[in-house]
């Protein structure tokens, strides 16, 4: 895959699928085809923030009325890359456009919700649904997804770890 250095080359709808607009050891990011926006793979935290806002501004300025960033396979995401796409939400609805939020992390959204964002104008929040294989919490069952360290034996059930 080779990389673009000019962010802009690889946002218009003639951008190719997959086109690497950063890649480090933390984080890639690569452009969707068809559409104005950004896939991230990877951590966006204090180490990747400057690559992420320098990509999210580069989409903005691109000029399209929406602009999708794909979050699915996001490992982490800080508070400074939940507030960068809130704060350029905020400027793309004062210009009528929307910024999408793709596959967002349900305790992402969470956090979206407690600190207000969700409600930012130009924010567009579309929710991960879980996966049907992803292991399922029954409280009342008393099944945790993580057992606690140095107490937990292997009696899992329908992939969720019992505690003995």
């Amino acid at each position: 895959m080779e990389l673009i250095t000019n962010t802009d080359k690889v946002l218009g709808s003639d951008a190719p699928d997959g086109a690497v607009v950063s890649d480090s050891a933390l984080l890639r990011i690569t452009a969707f085809a068809g559409r104005s926006g950004l896939r991230f793979f990877g951590d966006i935290d204090s180490c990747t923030i400057g690559e992420v806002a320098e990509a999210v501004d580069a989409a903005v300025r691109h000029g399209n009325r929406e602009i999708y960033l794909d979050l699915a396979t996001v490992d982490f995401c800080g508070l400074e890359g939940l507030r960068l796409f809130a704060e350029a939400a905020r400027r793309l609805g004062e210009e009528g456009r929307e910024l999408v939020l793709c596959s967002v992390a349900p305790h992402l959204v969470r956090v979206l919700r407690l600190v207000g964002w969700d409600k930012v104008p130009g924010l567009f929040i579309v929710a991960r649904h879980p996966s049907s294989s992803a292991p399922r919490w029954d409280r009342a069952a008393g099944d945790r997804p993580v057992a606690p360290l140095g107490r937990a034996r292997d009696t899992s059930v329908g992939g969720v770890l019992r505690t003995a």
